[in-house]
């Protein structure tokens, strides 16, 4: 029973309202229904990634999905005992193991919800940061200038402007 749910749940059964996700199959998906067969292999297209892009990208961004899965696969399994040819099936059969369990649309899924939210946030620090730095600048400056003010800035400045003077004095002194 558990194992029922926690597949139901990666598959995004229980997400998206309880009800199936209908993929759609691959090659339908593309309009070329001599590609159908491709859906065995990397799986169907997920119709929430058709409804949100369309039929073209959804497709490309499902298979280029299932290569990075192959890649990642084979990258993890020649790091142990396996050769890399024998870790480059490995690597492709388990990414179409994968992708018939429909982890893919729920990893795709799960991928648009984490960028789309990143998007979001990194959009609002970015019209944020720069407004609340302009008004922490503002109010520090203000305070700033009121405590220099208060210590005497005048008297710093004439101060300054003397020592601006000797130096020029002695660099008359010093030219010939």
């Amino acid at each position: 029973m558990f194992l029922h749910w926690l597949l139901n749940l990666l598959s995004l059964n229980l997400l998206l309202g309880g009800g199936s996700i209908d993929p759609v199959k691959f090659g339908d998906a593309v309009g070329i229904k001599g590609l159908n067969f491709l859906t065995y292999i990397v799986g169907g297209v997920p119709d929430f990634l058709i409804e949100n892009t369309n039929n073209i990208s959804a497709s490309i961004i499902i298979f280029i999905m299932f290569v990075m899965l192959a890649f990642t696969f084979s990258d993890i399994l020649s790091l142990g005992i396996f050769s890399k040819s024998v870790a480059a099936v490995l690597g492709i059969g388990l990414a179409v193991i994968v992708a018939n369990m429909k982890f893919l649309m729920g990893f795709s899924y799960w991928a648009f919800v984490f960028a789309a939210g990143f998007g979001v946030v990194s959009t609002i620090i970015g019209i944020l940061a720069p407004f609340s730095i302009f008004i922490f600048l503002n109010i520090a400056l203000y305070f700033l200038s009121d405590y220099a003010k208060a210590k005497g800035l005048q008297e710093a400045l004439v101060t300054f402007r003397q020592g601006i003077e000797g130096i020029k004095t002695a660099g008359k002194s010093l030219s010939p």
